[in-house]
């Protein structure tokens, strides 16, 4: 199923325009880091995406209904401070909702060995199915393995049925590979995403490209029905 959201959204290539990003480099084990605002580079196109996933779970007896989200996109801009792989950059981008449950942060796995930065927002355009978010991300760290939290506000969370802000870990990345986010609190719910990876498989579309592919198609279906007006019995 990944493999095929990925197929689509990179021949898709959608491309947008927005502001430059400004956000906050983080460290392996080096602390909580603010959540600064931000938005995508120009310009962008989405190289995967999940869809919503909405998932219940029940431990003991507590139940929770979480819905969330992840997008993977390609944008002009590096994380700060990284200077080789611009152009090349994937940025991961998570979204939650809780519709029964009080969330306290969201944690995203994969990013050892990455340069990272962190921003947010409530809401970009272009990103498909997102929401508009109500609240952000009070601060964030990583882990020495890699697994980047973002926390909400101590005194409120992320209220249940509200969307919580986008969160965006830019990399330098230069690929995908399956992994996956949670949402935590009382009940934790992890979701099938995807993260980092040294090995560069994402298919940059051309508007070239993808005009070449639209002329076979048209080209293909006037043969078929050619074909079948000259199979047609002559009266």
């Amino acid at each position: 199923m990944k493999t095929c959201l990925f197929c689509s959204a990179a021949v898709l290539g959608v491309l947008m325009l927005s502001s430059p990003a400004s956000a906050s480099l983080i460290t392996p084990g080096g602390g909580t880091v603010a959540v600064t605002p931000e938005s995508l580079s120009s310009p962008f196109f989405i190289a995967a995406m999940t869809g919503p996933q909405t998932i219940t779970l029940t431990v003991g007896s507590q139940t929770a209904t979480v819905t969330g989200q992840e997008w993977v996109v390609k944008s002009a801009t590096p994380p700060v401070g990284d200077t080789v792989n611009v152009g090349t950059t994937l940025t991961f981008i998570y979204q939650v909702k809780g519709s029964t449950e009080i969330l306290s942060s969201i944690t995203a796995g994969g990013f050892a060995g990455f340069l990272t930065d962190v921003g947010q927002a409530a809401f970009q355009a272009g990103l498909p199915g997102a929401s508009v978010g109500t609240t952000g991300y009070t601060g964030a760290s990583e882990s020495l393995g890699g697994n980047i939290n973002a926390t909400f506000p101590t005194a409120t969370g992320l209220p249940a049925g509200t969307s919580s802000f986008l969160l965006f870990v830019n990399t330098n990345a230069v690929g995908i590979t399956p992994n996956s986010f949670t949402s935590n609190d009382n009940v934790a719910i992890t979701f099938h995403g995807f993260g980092p990876s040294t090995t560069p498989n994402i298919f940059t579309p051309e508007p070239t490209s993808a005009m070449l592919c639209l002329s076979c198609v048209f080209s293909f279906a006037g043969a078929a029905g050619l074909r079948r007006w000259r199979k047609q019995p002559k009266s």
